[in-house]
Parts: structure tokens; C-alpha cells; sequence
């Protein structure tokens, strides 16, 4: 049966998702409740999914944030710069029919304005394929750098974003560690229906 992530997270990628990450706005809010092992690794209740909290960059820490459309977010605990905060959220998604995952990629930029694409291309990640990409955006005004990754499971999408208003190497090793610790749930989880109820 095809893996899917909590009924209230559905399709939570009909918002413009950078917007909404940045400003905390622009889509309803949902609840994604975790367990946390002894080694730290967040369980996703729901669906079993299992991922990390980012490391720390450059001695700091990360604070978890509730933000809407987000199943996951955390915000580096230090003084907001110029241009805002850094942030890193997860998104999922389920839908009827797989999709490819550079095509679900694009749905990261609706509400965006002007861009600057660093690079974008395939990548996989436990033998699921995916799509990574880096850009520079104008969001209400403000100038950020994002890089995002969507990994696509079965029927379900997966996305993983940094939003920042700086480049650097330490942040970015740290979203790549942060992401690549996802581990998808059991493939057995029930299906949710349009419902919200387990089928």
C-alpha cells in the first residue's frame, strides 16, 4: 500500500510555500505530532517517518518553529540579519498519481518573484528519486537565498527547504545533513483518505 505522511498534511503545497515560510502566512495551519528517541531522531506519529535536528552551525544551535504549511521547522538561534531569519522546514504531500519530481520542484517558487538560479538538478536519496536546486529570491522585498531538495516516495512528496538571507558552506553542510538523515515510514502505513480518514 502506497506510503503516505499524516491526513492533515495532504497538500499543504497549494499555498506558495516559500512565502509562507519566510512571512508565516498564506495557508492554514497544520499540527505534525513527533515522538523523540533517545538519540534525538524525531518520529513522525503518523506515518513513521523518521529525520533529525539540524546540527548546529558554527557553535549555533537550532530553535523548532511552528509555521504554517510546514510538517517540520526549526530556526537558527541566533540575532536575524538583514533580510530576516535562516529558517529550514519540511514539507509533504500526497497525491493520487506519482508525479515526477522536478515538476512538483517548481510548485517551491509559486509566489515568488524575481530569481537567480545557483543550480538545479536530479538527485536520489535512498533509491528515491529527487530534485535539488539553489536560487536567489525576492520575497516582498527582501533579497534570500534558498536551497531546496524534493524527494518524491512513492505517491507521497517530500521537500526540505533553507531559507537564509546569507551563503554559507556551514549552513548549507548543515541542511544536507539534516535532510539526508530522512528515513521514509514503513511502506504498510495506511492510505488516508480525501477524508482524513485511514482507508
Amino acid at each position: 500500500m502506497a506510503h503516505r505522511p499524516p491526513a492533515e498534511l495532504a497538500n499543504p503545497l497549494l499555498c506558495p510555500a516559500l512565502v509562507a515560510l519566510v512571512f508565516g502566512i498564506g495557508c492554514a495551519s497544520w499540527s505534525s505530532p513527533f515522538d523523540r528517541l533517545p538519540d534525538g531522531t524525531l518520529v513522525n506519529r503518523t506515518s513513521g517517518y523518521r529525520i533529525g535536528v539540524p546540527e548546529a552551525v558554527d557553535g549555533v544551535g537550532w530553535e523548532r518553529q511552528s509555521i504554517d504549511g510546514a510538517a517540520l521547522s526549526f530556526r537558527l538561534a541566533e540575532p536575524p540579519r538583514d533580510g530576516g531569519a535562516t529558517i529550514v522546514s519540511m514539507l509533504a504531500a500526497c497525491r493520487d498519481i506519482a508525479v515526477a519530481p522536478q515538476i512538483q520542484a517548481r510548485n517551491l517558487r509559486i509566489g515568488v518573484g524575481r530569481t537567480r538560479t545557483f543550480f538545479s538538478g536530479p538527485t536520489a536519496h535512498l533509491g528515491h528519486l529527487g530534485w535539488a536546486q539553489a536560487f536567489e529570491a525576492e520575497l516582498r522585498g527582501q533579497t534570500v537565498v534558498v536551497e531546496a531538495v524534493t524527494l518524491v516516495v512513492g505517491l507521497c512528496t517530500y521537500d526540505w527547504i533553507l531559507v537564509t538571507p546569507r551563503e554559507s558552506k556551514a549552513l548549507a553542510r548543515a541542511f544536507q545533513g539534516w535532510w539526508t538523515g530522512f528515513r521514509p515510514g514503513p511502506p504498510e502505513t495506511p492510505a488516508v483518505g480525501a477524508d482524513g480518514a485511514g482507508g
